[in-house]
């Protein structure tokens, strides 16, 4: 799950009140009751004194009642359920470990009293109560009845129960169905309920704690008949036009109920009115059925989380076992599940059961949704990534089940990005299902069904349920239905039940329950199973009438903020891995040209470990310290295999090169799309020992280089130079040439105390504070920082949020901050032709930063490559830009293209991005000028009026108490240019900053290919090309490539030889439209901002 056990844990002692699925709260409790969910925000009236009129004792006609005074509903419903509910308050309750904590005989009357709806925060608890059953519950004879327990305790953090009865254990699990205390019920019998409460910590509450009174078989139910009422009250408030005329029949049912006779202890009169008045209320029934509910069951099984992955395979066999077994039971019954890397999991290890989930795939009983190897965060992967998660999970499942999933399906990730609406639809999927933009703190979502579109204008139809999580109870379950009635006019309502998280999925009492609501006697909505994709499907038709809204945004999730920054490591692991199995992928592709075998086999092992530690509890930093181990483990060997492939493609075309000529040959391979000029660092190994090195390019011009380590022992030489205009996903080579000595070739760079500039920017930084005092563009003529001139300020806060502890950046963060304006050390470095470097050292506490600030000659940025030694505890770590330039707008990139956000901070809207997620960069332009803030490992920003802002590191305690704790190495750059970030460039500069110019050295020797060549070109600029990698099921490429700039183009892809043919996929790689091949050029027509996939076929 994330961010806490499947339900709100925010506490709610009211009767009436079911606590399933709310949003999780936020701040303090007064500020958490204003974050409960909409079922929780509308959730039954609580009276203070109970008021009913005497019923009148003749039977009213229907027109008569339209003439009577109103009964008073709220009252009679009152006293339904006092007679029917026994509160259990307080309870006994003891911190920690107890010893026989279940036996009757234990004393625990020095145990704290402990009301429902309290909280405690110190992890595992004991529960206590002793109650002595009376002869009656709110004037109701109970004698006989069956008494079912409700307990309901949940927390930040999944919440393990053990439930003893007079110390027997009668039940356990993370949500438990009520229990049967008594089948029939005898007045002075005393039973010892006893709760053993595991949970890991974090803030939890006691929601509930009551007995509930069914009548015995003899006896009409009382409970059933408040049920019914309700649930007709509620649908009731929908109707519009014809309301009064299904009303009368609520009235008049209420009106024949003799709650007189409770009061007098006259059951037998009592028993009689509700005969009667639920006779009178059957008429309503009709009006009732005009709504639907579909029940869909479901598991959300967290992958890895508080527990590992190994854990989870067998919650996974546990969880499914469990639903063939009750698909055996319940016939109508049907399941819904998605992530491919489960059911890979019992294909390897448990085939039988796969099997018989095969046979119920065939059914239709057993729904496969999502589409995805595994249900992934959506802000924090690159898009190539979210693109390989659809391609690997549709591909398992038309293999497996011979199914193409149309349902996109993830309820539980911390917030979706703008593109994800295309990405959906060209991989297959029409309809889109998530809940958790409901845990919003700030804002409430507007919509429940709704279309959801892309910048390209793509849609997919989005449906938002309440929760994933959900019991079958029938009124919360019909007040959603009425809930979403009201704010779609869609009068189906798809309701999902079943345990999650830790698996589970549904119960024999949900099933149980759905069928007794569903039985023809029951006054109720039509209620019936069914599967998700009939539910879109019968919403498509219903279209014209129910007229969605679009939404043409991202879904911003008000919370979990601190996701974007947690488990630095894993962060960093993630984007190396992005990057090297993207290059690994592109070289391996032009290999295969010369006829080297293409790795397919290995390329898909390593990309399913940099999905699975994808998943929504793993990158976002949420998990325990054991799922960080297993990932680094992961990443481990991903860098084995990409490294291999890469090396293995790089060697194919290096033989292939013409390398002859002086000294030691370097080929620089770039992996971009388009020409760069960038720095390179290379090691080489010379026959003799060499003193100074000098680098040309294949035209024999000098290059601005310096050697800058040597081993006189191996004649191992290690180069720096700058190596200019390399060629779009091609290769120059260079000569590394031995010479007595070097001669001076001019640089751009120079140094004058802790002044430091190029052709572009000159840089000053201040020998106290360590800032940088002035960043001024050489180009524009310009100073890049405000007056305040104190750039690259480090700024940390008190960081200890009131849930949520890994999850969440509450909004109050900067209330105590502290801004490091005393450096250690500021000195000079390094003044050499190649770079100059100013070194400022900090100190915080007990944690040290190093940050190198770097300069190249004809590089057009200025980087940080920061080291920082991190020792806090509950402390966030910030760098700051002030910049003079001032919008309304800043831009962040996404996955496959970017997205503006508010710099300002007058709407609740507003004010709740104050932390934001992005990729490679964000950028503050005014139209004339702008500044750009890129990184290489990190993904939370926020910009406020002209100040930009990217988060370093967090230091959260929970669920890992050392969490970021250690060395991190990480660089970051800002990057001051002329006119907006599409003419400035900013993509592929931040492009530029992740994919480093690959130098590889190799022997002089005779090839085919020059020593200046270019695989592949797109134009226009605004193109970016992605991918290049061989088809899934054909021998041929895939190339993909997104529109950035907003503009629609013809878009030209040179490639390396005239191809057999060009066709059009979609991102899964269906084949969709043939494209016109111009000699060695594909023409691809390119709407704005769209994500287009290229197959390309070889003679």
């Amino acid at each position: 799950m994330s961010g806490g056990s499947q339900r709100s844990p925010i506490p709610s002692t009211s009767r009436f009140e079911n606590d399933e699925g709310a949003a999780p709260p936020s701040g303090e409790r007064a500020t958490s009751l204003n974050l409960t969910r909409r079922a929780e925000a509308m959730s039954w009236k609580r009276w203070s004194c109970a008021f009913f009129m005497p019923l009148i004792s003749i039977s009213l006609s229907p027109i008569h009642s339209l003439f009577a005074r109103s009964v008073d509903r709220a009252a009679i419903f009152k006293r339904l359920e006092e007679a029917t509910v026994l509160p259990l308050s307080p309870w006994r309750f003891k911190e920690g470990f107890v010893l026989r904590g279940e036996a009757v005989d234990l004393d625990d009357s020095t145990w704290r009293l402990f009301p429902v709806g309290e909280e405690w925060n110190t992890g595992p608890a004991w529960f206590r109560y002793r109650v002595t059953l009376p002869p009656a519950v709110g004037g109701y004879d109970i004698r006989g009845a069956r008494l079912r327990l409700r307990i309901r305790i949940v927390g930040e953090n999944p919440v393990h129960l053990t439930v003893f009865l007079n110390g027997e254990k009668r039940a356990e699990g993370n949500d438990l169905d009520p229990i049967v205390l008594t089948e029939s019920a005898r007045p002075g019998d005393t039973f010892v309920i006893a709760v053993k409460a595991d949970v890991p910590g974090g803030r939890t509450w006691v929601r509930a704690g009551q007995l509930e009174v069914e009548a015995p078989p003899s006896r009409p139910d009382p409970r059933t008949f408040l049920q019914e009422c309700q649930v007709a009250e509620l649908l009731l408030n929908v109707r519009k036009d014809d309301r009064s005329r299904w009303e009368q029949y609520l009235e008049a049912a209420l009106r024949r109920l003799d709650l007189n006779a409770l009061d007098r202890g006259d059951q037998s009169a009592f028993d009689h009115s509700l005969r009667e008045a639920r006779e009178a209320l059957k008429p309503i029934l009709p009006m009732l059925r005009e709504f639907s509910i579909r029940a869909v069951g479901n598991s959300h099984i967290d992958l890895a989380w508080l527990w590992p992955w190994t854990e989870t395979v067998e919650i996974v066999r546990d969880t499914f076992s469990t639903v063939l077994q009750l698909m055996r039971e319940f016939p109508e019954f049907t399941f819904a599940h998605g992530a491919a890397q489960t059911y890979a999991w019992m294909e390897e290890k448990y085939p039988k059961l796969f099997e018989q989930i095969r046979e119920r795939v065939r059914e239709g009983r057993w729904e496969v949704v999502g589409g995805v190897w595994v249900e992934s965060d959506m802000n924090l992967p690159h898009g190539e990534s979210l693109v390989r998660q659809f391609l690997h999970g549709t591909r398992y499942f038309k293999e497996k089940f011979g199914i193409a999933v149309r349902v996109g399906w993830n309820p539980d990730a911390f917030g979706y990005n703008w593109q994800l609406p295309q990405i959906l639809k060209k991989s297959g999927m029409d309809f889109f299902v998530t809940q958790k933009i409901f845990w919003n703190e700030v804002t409430r979502f507007p919509y429940r069904l709704f279309w959801w579109e892309a910048p390209d204008g793509s849609r997919v139809l989005t449906y938002f349920p309440n929760h994933y999580g959900n019991p079958i109870e029938p009124v919360p379950t019909v007040k959603d239905l009425a809930d979403y009635t009201a704010a779609t006019g869609h009068r189906e309502y798809m309701h999902l039940y079943g345990v999650g998280d830790h698996g589970g999925g549904p119960t024999r009492s949900m099933l149980e329950t759905a069928a007794r609501w569903r039985s023809a006697g029951a006054i109720y909505p039509q209620l019936f199973f069914g599967t998700v994709h009939e539910f879109f499907e019968r919403a498509l038709a219903e279209l014209p009438q129910l007229n969605p809204p679009v939404w043409r945004d991202e879904l911003y999730l008000e919370t979990h903020r601190g996701t974007y920054t947690s488990q630095a490591t894993t962060k960093r692991n993630n984007r190396q891995s992005e990057v090297l199995l993207l290059n690994a992928e592109k070289f391996a592709s032009l290999a295969q040209l010369f006829g080297h075998a293409y790795p397919q086999g290995d390329l898909d092992v390593a990309w399913k470990k940099v999905l699975f530690n994808q998943f929504h509890d793993i990158l976002p930093g949420s998990s325990i310290a054991a799922v960080y181990r297993d990932a680094d483990r992961d990443y481990a060997e991903v860098r084995r295999i990409g490294r291999e492939v890469l090396h293995d493609a790089l060697r194919e075309l290096a033989d292939r090169i013409h390398t002859k000529g002086p000294g030691l040959p370097l080929i620089v391979f770039n992996p971009l799309s388009w020409t760069r000029t960038d720095v390179v660092e290379a090691v080489l190994t010379f026959r003799d020992p060499v003193s100074e090195v000098e680098v040309r390019d294949p035209h024999g011009r000098r290059l601005i280089a310096e050697t800058i380590e040597r081993d006189p022992q191996t004649n191992r030489v290690k180069v720096r130079f700058i190596a200019e205009d390399v060629p779009s996903l091609g290769y120059k080579v260079f000569r590394v040439i031995p010479v007595p000595r070097r001669p001076p070739l001019r640089s751009s760079l120079s140094v004058h105390g802790l002044t430091m500039e190029n052709e572009f920017l000159r840089v000053t930084v201040d020998a106290r504070s360590g800032c940088l005092t002035s960043l001024y563009d050489k180009v524009a003529r310009r100073e890049v920082l405000d007056d305040s001139r104190c750039g690259n300020l480090l700024q940390t806060f008190y960081d200890k949020p009131s849930v949520y502890d890994a999850w969440n950046i509450d909004a109050n963060f900067e209330e105590k901050k502290w801004e490091l304006r005393q450096a250690e050390e500021v000195k000079v470095l390094e003044t050499g032709p190649t770079r100059a470097v100013i070194r400022v050292v900090k100190k915080f506490q007990n944690s040290t930063f190093t940050q190198d600030l770097i300069l190249y000659p004809k590089i057009p940025r200025l980087e940080c490559q920061m080291d920082v030694d991190w020792r806090e505890r509950h402390i966030l770590l910030k760098v700051a830009f002030p910049v003079s330039v001032h919008s309304p707008k800043a831009t962040f990139e996404i996955p496959f293209g970017s997205i503006q956000r508010p710099t300002t901070r007058r709407t609740p809207a507003e004010q709740a991005k104050f932390e934001v997620p992005a990729l490679f960069w964000a950028d503050l332009s005014d139209g004339t000028y702008g500044v750009s803030v890129l990184n290489d490992s990190k993904y939370g920003y926020d910009v406020r009026d002209n100040v930009i802002r990217l988060t370093l590191l967090r230091s959260p305690a929970y669920p890992d108490p050392h969490a970021d704790e250690g060395r991190h190495r990480f660089t970051y750059a800002i990057y001051p240019h002329v006119g907006d970030w599409i003419q400035a460039g900013t993509v592929q500069r931040g492009y530029e900053l992740n994919y480093p110019l690959i130098p590889y050295p190799t022997t002089g020797h005779r090839g085919l290919l020059p020593p200046i060549h270019s695989f592949l070109r797109l134009e226009p600029n605004t193109v970016i090309l992605t991918a290049l990698k061989k088809a899934e099921d054909a021998d041929a490429w895939i190339l993909r490539f997104y529109e950035f700039g907003g503009k629609a183009a013809d878009v030209r892809i040179a490639l390396p030889k005239p191809p057999k043919a060009a066709r059009e996929v979609n991102l899964v790689e269906r084949e969709m439209a043939p494209l016109l091949v111009d000699g060695q050029q594909v023409l691809v027509p390119t709407k704005p901002y769209e994500i287009k996939t290229v197959k390309i076929e070889f003679r």
